[in-house]
């Protein structure tokens, strides 16, 4: 499902990576492992088509993000660390215009929202919610998009011990047919989402 062939990427003066080679499956669920500013989330927003690689290529099912970029959107569903979404949008908003550029399944939407405890909260703004409440919104946008492949930048940050529950309950359903690529620098809630551990480090080509 994913391929990545000779990937680097420099940041201005800094090489963070330096000919990535590695492929996986397409069912599973994968965690990045690494120290802090080793490159973790830098890896994903390039696995998700947010940020290009600097060389090589990385291809989803078939399809390059370099040379077929759109076609390979298609397969993804990111939700990146934090909450980078207009501040004065509402989560109805921020829900509605997801569902606008991309086919969602709205039951899964109800389920969601429901079992956040967030479906009251639909008409506050982002800048009026907590951290989890944020989270819980932004999670959900990317939990009800119809993707083959979801990547998540430390999706468990945030979350209380219920709405873990319910992540670990989702991505188990998404990996009997889909994969799942995440970072989580917590061991523990690694082993309780049965995520296969891949150290960054080793996806360098010796």
């Amino acid at each position: 499902m994913i391929q990545v062939n000779g990937v680097s990427k420099q940041l201005g003066p800094q090489t963070v990576f330096r000919r990535l080679a590695f492929e996986w499956g397409p069912r599973g669920a994968i965690c990045v492992c690494g120290p802090n500013g080793s490159g973790k989330t830098t890896l994903l927003s390039m696995l998700a088509g947010a940020s290009a690689p600097t060389a090589g290529d990385i291809v989803l099912h078939g399809r390059s993000l370099v040379h077929a970029y759109q076609a390979a959107l298609e397969l993804v569903s990111y939700v990146p660390d934090g909450c980078p979404v207009y501040p004065f949008l509402s989560g109805r908003e921020w829900l509605d215009f997801v569902k606008s550029i991309r086919p969602c399944d709205l039951e899964r939407e109800r389920e969601l929202l429901e079992r956040f405890g967030i479906a009251h909260l639909l008409d506050m703004r982002i800048d009026s919610m907590s951290l989890g409440t944020a989270r819980k919104f932004m999670l959900t946008a990317g939990l009800i998009c119809e993707a083959a492949i979801l990547i998540l930048d430390e999706p468990t940050n945030g979350l209380d011990l219920a709405s873990f529950e319910v992540l670990r309950d989702v991505l188990a359903r998404h990996r009997q047919h889909g994969l799942v690529v995440l970072s989580c620098h917590d061991p523990a809630q690694q082993r309780q989402l049965d995520v296969t551990a891949v150290q960054l480090h080793s996806l360098e080509a010796q």
